[in-house]
């Protein structure tokens, strides 16, 4: 049989010990200080143990509250479900549908998303794609990232324009609150040719940089 609580000051919780000789102490959060309200049950073989639990738990706490508040400042209409690619997918509809760009153009617009930018992706929320994850994928698409499923990876043109797509989406995410930075900003990808080996012109041709 359990032995009596012991009710501690200050906020400390409520102490007992199991039939079992287990500690277990109670403690009650208020949104305020942690974020969330409730009780939180700590169990543990001695006291000593059971208020490190306690201790961790809330240090932990109110770090996870300091940047929630902070990404709240940083982001005031961040959505916390968001994904990546739904986040894009909003972006092209919003601001490149026809009439805004041609009917061609917006549908290799839609190809990167729903051939490259998706499936990679896939439900990574856009609050938590970093400059890593987006150098990662550059160089995934760029050594093995084919939509045909054939070898090798995509070709600089081709890369620059998913950069260019993603980039438009992300600062535009950072300019309407939803992102504190640009996480392809500082992105690096393999330099195209000068020369397109098929036509022999100058430079060959990509997305506008005004994306």
């Amino acid at each position: 049989m359990a032995k009596k609580s012991k009710k501690r000051a200050n906020g400390e919780g409520t102490l007992y010990r199991k039939s079992n000789k287990d500690w277990v102490l109670q403690i009650s959060l208020d949104e305020a200080t942690y974020g969330y309200s409730g009780r939180k049950s700590f169990v543990a073989k001695t006291q000593a143990e059971v208020f490190q639990k306690r201790d961790a738990f809330l240090a932990e706490a109110r770090k996870e509250k300091e940047a929630a508040e902070a990404l709240k400042k940083a982001c005031p209409r961040a959505e916390a479900d968001l994904t990546l690619a739904d986040w894009v997918e909003r972006y092209l509809n919003t601001y490149k549908a026809p009439p805004i760009t041609k009917e061609t153009t917006f549908a290799s617009y839609l190809y990167y998303l729903e051939k490259h930018i998706r499936p990679y992706f896939g439900d990574m929320r856009l609050l938590d794609v970093d400059e890593e994850a987006m150098q990662r994928f550059y160089t995934f698409k760029s050594t093995q990232g084919r939509a045909d499923g054939k070898e090798g990876g995509l070709s600089p043109k081709s890369i620059q324009n998913l950069h260019i797509v993603l980039h438009a989406a992300l600062s535009k995410a950072v300019r309407l609150g939803k992102l504190p930075s640009d996480p392809s900003a500082e992105t690096v990808r393999r330099s195209q040719s000068l020369k397109c080996a098929s036509s022999g012109k100058r430079r060959c041709s990509c997305f506008s940089p005004k994306f």
